[in-house]
């Protein structure tokens, strides 16, 4: 239940096999790095999705899956902020306790286990165990 971020990318490289291989994915300007819940292979179409809470505002970009983003549109909501940036023109969801304005330049970070990546059928868009998630 809840809210996901999706990107549509395509598989570039995969280090293991099945559910739970490492999956590296590239699209226009992003290049990430997940964890497979399917089979995919390189050159393989896929949506890459990770929670708003997953999505960290951090300090220094180390290691895999630092993102330099703006802000774009900022809700408070008691303890923590909504937040939506842009990236590449791509927006992306977050929650954070850190406080930020519209026009900020953040740097973001994802734990590749909290990264999933879900195979596409061919001249699918998004994944069935996806499209009631989204909606929430």
């Amino acid at each position: 239940m809840g809210f996901r971020n999706l990107l549509e990318l395509e598989v570039t490289h995969v280090a293991g096999s099945g559910v739970d291989a490492v999956v590296a994915v590239r699209g226009d300007e992003l290049a990430l790095v997940g964890t497979a819940t399917g089979a995919v292979e390189p050159g393989d179409r896929v949506v890459a999705a990770v929670r708003p809470e997953d999505v960290l505002v951090v300090d220094v970009a180390t290691g895999d899956n630092c993102l330099a983003a703006t802000v774009d549109v900022v809700e408070y909501q008691g303890r923590e902020l909504a937040v939506e940036v842009r990236m590449d023109g791509r927006a992306l969801h977050l929650r954070t306790e850190q406080r930020l304005a519209p026009g900020d330049a953040v740097t973001l970070a994802v734990d590749p286990a909290r990264l999933l990546i879900y195979p596409l059928a061919p001249g699918e868009s998004t994944p069935a165990p996806l499209v009631d998630a989204v909606a929430l």
